[in-house]
């Protein structure tokens, strides 16, 4: 006859057996406000810098144009991304902050009643610009799409 130790018993009785300690329940809704608020500093960012960029497109020096948006459109959207997994945990608000993006970009580059355009048809940098951002996102989103997620702790 084996007799088992203390700890591997298990009790057959309902309610008298090891109770598992978790988070206290206010915890979730703390962690659950960080999220959002995370992914609201993602949506303000987002517009912000697609703004930025939007106007670093007609960016001259010397008579050339300088290519500093399409820079920053690959640097800036790959670290949003980021951030965006890293706050709220999830990989789904990413096409949030995608779809906002183009549709800053969208805006930027549609005439106004007054006759203002941001992105012009000849501006080659802004096209550029538009162009690698969004293949930044799809690239990310492909990415996120097929590998596992596996959060650090």
């Amino acid at each position: 006859m084996t007799v088992m130790p203390e700890t591997a018993r298990v009790s057959l009785v309902k309610g008298t057996g090891p109770v598992k300690a978790g988070p206290a329940p206010w915890l979730r809704w703390v962690d659950l406000g960080m999220r959002i608020l995370g992914f609201l500093v993602a949506v303000c960012l987002t517009v912000l810098t697609a703004a930025f960029e939007v106007f670093l497109s007609s960016l001259y020096w010397d008579g050339y144009r300088l290519p500093v948006s399409v820079v920053a459109a690959v640097v800036v959207n790959a670290g949003l991304i980021w951030f965006t997994v890293a706050v709220t945990g999830r990989r789904l608000p990413v096409a949030a902050i995608a779809v906002l993006w183009v549709a800053v970009m969208v805006v930027a580059s549609s005439r106004k009643t007054e006759g203002d355009l941001l992105l012009t048809d000849t501006n080659w940098v802004g096209i550029v610009t538009m162009l690698v951002g969004s293949l930044t996102y799809a690239v990310a989103g492909y990415r996120l799409v097929l590998t596992a997620f596996r959060p650090k702790i």
